[in-house]
């Protein structure tokens, strides 16, 4: 079992950089999640454990939690409480955090074989991005697709919103929305988005195909002008007067409920 005490130790860097930069993630596959709800879900869901820590309180907090995820994770470490802070960046961290390996993207074969798909196309928000996953989860949607521009899935703030849930929906990463979009088209899935157009229709009169794309747009623009023509349905949720938009979020859940499993 390792000790680390101080900040600057080389080791403790380095996980520094990786909970806080989004291209170092990607580069090594791996994140820092924080807190004991979050190993718990990654313990269940067959996440890799690259590394486990804690400081002396949180193996006593969380003795349950931190014996089982010891038995998996290839390094068990305490950690001192100033270390705890800077890597969990809270003024009362939990006490346990963890290195886990990213689960792969979902490949574009796997993506056609799904019924129920969101779509984020450049919604920057963390909780936004968190809470779409959390609720996709619930209500059936398996799989998520990130266009470019969208906050990253593994950070801090994606984690915590999304409550463990991005362990349990597969992710895709697009950088060419547009093209996997229509692959997915051509393999006889049916592109939903929320829309204001003349061709709109109200969510209510929508008669939606079991195996669709539902996508969301960016909280300040919505769904992108050239992103507009990949979509075979566009609908809008009636709203009352007034009121000229919904929360990214908001409208994502609305519209996974509405076509729920």
């Amino acid at each position: 079992m390792n000790r680390y005490q101080s900040t600057v130790n080389e080791h403790i860097k380095d996980i520094a950089k990786l909970a806080a930069d989004p291209a170092e993630r990607r580069e090594k596959k791996m994140a820092v999640i924080c807190g004991s709800k979050l190993c718990s879900d990654a313990l269940e869901s067959g996440v890799r454990f690259v590394e486990l820590f804690a400081t002396e309180a949180g193996t006593e907090k969380y003795a349950e939690v931190f014996e089982k995820c010891s038995r998996v994770s290839g390094e068990v470490s305490i950690i001192s409480e100033n270390i705890d802070r800077k890597i969990e960046g809270q003024k009362t961290p939990q006490g346990i955090f963890a290195i886990v390996r990213i689960p792969d993207d979902v490949d574009l074969d796997e993506l056609a074989g799904s019924e129920r798909i969101i779509v984020l196309a450049g919604v920057q928000d963390p909780g936004n991005v968190g809470t779409v996953i959390r609720t996709a989860a619930a209500f059936g949607f398996r799989t998520c697709i990130l266009g470019p521009g969208c906050a990253d899935v593994w950070s801090e703030k994606v984690l915590r919103a999304s409550m463990g849930n991005c362990f349990r929906v597969s992710m895709h990463r697009s950088d060419d929305l547009g093209s996997t979009l229509d692959e997915l088209r051509s393999r006889g899935t049916v592109t939903v988005g929320a829309a204001l157009t003349d061709d709109s229709v109200s969510i209510e009169e929508a008669d939606i195909p079991l195996k669709c794309a539902i996508v969301i747009g960016s909280e300040g623009k919505g769904i992108p002008e050239d992103i507009l023509p990949k979509l075979d349905m566009k609908v809008t949720i009636p709203m009352a007067p007034g009121v000229e938009s919904l929360n990214a979020a908001v409208a994502a859940a609305i519209m996974m409920w509405n076509y729920r499993e």
